[in-house]
């Protein structure tokens, strides 16, 4: 009986254990276990704080998925989708450029499915990242000036409004940053100018334009313009007997002026008041007023100029032109009229610096009498000279001419 028993109980245990493998078999065969693949998407935070921060974010192009791999038995599995998954990325924990890499939260299995008897790990468990700090540096704008304003006019001031400008870009870009200039055309310029919304241009150290700091980049520009004239001592009046006035000179003798384009149009010099030098005999050194015309301004510059004239003792120098020496202007071009001069000779004397007077001989006088309209007689007649600056005649001369009919 008890071996009976015995072989019995071993009978039950073989019989238990094959419907155990049975089972199994059965299961596996119809409800395999399998290994499946799931690509989410990661919930992406806080991207726009590391501007907030100063970091800059160079691989745009980073990882925005994850593969989660799933094994466990196909009823179980195949009804789950990537919805049942989710996983964070959040940039609110780099904190500085120096991060390379940022850890992934998750993935949070969120599915109805039981997966416990189940097992899934993801891939990759960090999204590298390549970061760089982001500077923020002032730059003065430097106004570059091409073509030449109009003939007399010259460019006194140029603003930039701003005249600093902040570029904010990566560090290396930013220390790359050797200028930034706009550049205004002038040519023909005689007014004021104002030019809005003027584009800038971001030079490196090596001459090159940066154009993704150029880009909208943009500053009002205002040009101030104002007419360069000469100043002009007037002088009135003769030095005293056997004196003479020479160089005469005024400071400045160049001013600016500004006003309104039209009045400095037909603005060509400016005049002194006058400075009297009758009947003296020894320099003089004056101050007088710059007469301006009405609406017309001097820029940076007093309204009183200084008026020197140099007198000194003059020279005379006695020259005897002979009557074929003087010659005839605007005679009649029919050749009806004869012309003679009646004196054999003339007598004059004339005044200036010893220096110009001693190389000065008849021939550079150019003797002539002006016979424009005159018929046949006797004539007297002024007798003009080329006389050489800084001197004058003691007296005015008259020679006597005779007109005949040919």
């Amino acid at each position: 009986m008890s071996e009976l028993f015995k072989k019995d109980i071993t009978i039950r245990i073989i019989s238990v254990v094959f419907a155990v493998i049975l089972w199994f078999f059965v299961l596996d065969s119809n409800n395999p276990i399998g290994t499946s693949k799931l690509t989410i998407q990661l919930d992406v935070r806080n991207e726009q704080m590391l501007q907030d921060r100063g970091i800059y974010l160079k691989n745009k192009n980073y990882t925005r998925t994850i593969d989660i791999f799933i094994k466990g038995r196909k009823e179980k599995t195949k009804n789950i989708t990537a919805n049942d998954f989710h996983a964070v990325l959040d940039f609110a924990k780099v904190e500085s450029a120096d991060v390379d890499e940022l850890p992934i939260e998750g993935p949070v299995y969120i599915g109805k499915e039981d997966l416990n008897d189940s097992h899934w790990e993801y891939r990759p468990k960090v999204v590298k990242l390549e970061l760089e700090k982001i500077e923020k540096n002032p730059y003065k704008v430097e106004i570059v000036t091409t073509g030449k304003a109009k003939e007399g006019y010259k460019i006194i001031r140029m603003t930039a409004n701003p005249e600093i400008v902040s570029l904010q870009g990566v560090d290396s870009l930013i220390k790359s940053v050797a200028s930034i200039k706009t550049f205004v055309d002038v040519t023909g310029l005689d007014r004021d100018m104002t030019i809005n919304k003027k584009e800038c241009k971001v030079y490196n150290k090596s001459g090159e334009e940066i154009i993704q700091l150029s880009r909208n980049l943009t500053v009002e520009v205002k040009l101030e313009v104002a007419k360069e004239v000469s100043v002009v001592p007037v002088i009135v009046g003769k030095p005293a007997k056997n004196y003479i006035d020479g160089i005469r000179r005024v400071k400045p003798d160049k001013v600016l002026i500004t006003g309104s384009p039209d009045i400095l149009e037909k603005v060509t010099e400016l005049k002194t008041e006058p400075v009297d030098i009758e009947n003296i005999n020894s320099s003089l050194d004056v101050s007088r007023l710059i007469i301006l015309p009405e609406g017309v301004k001097l820029l940076n510059t007093s309204r009183e100029a200084a008026v020197s004239v140099l007198v000194e003792e003059a020279a005379v120098k006695e020259f005897v032109i002979s009557s074929q020496e003087i010659s005839f202007e605007n005679m009649k071009i029919d050749n009806s009229l004869k012309y003679a001069v009646l004196p054999r000779e003339v007598k004059i004397s004339i005044k200036g610096k010893i220096p110009e007077l001693e190389n000065l001989v008849a021939a550079d006088l150019h003797p002539r009498v002006d016979v424009f309209k005159l018929e046949e007689g006797t004539h007297k007649l002024p007798l003009l000279l080329d006389l050489p600056q800084d001197t004058r005649l003691e007296e005015d001369y008259t020679v006597e001419i005779k007109i005949e009919k040919r």
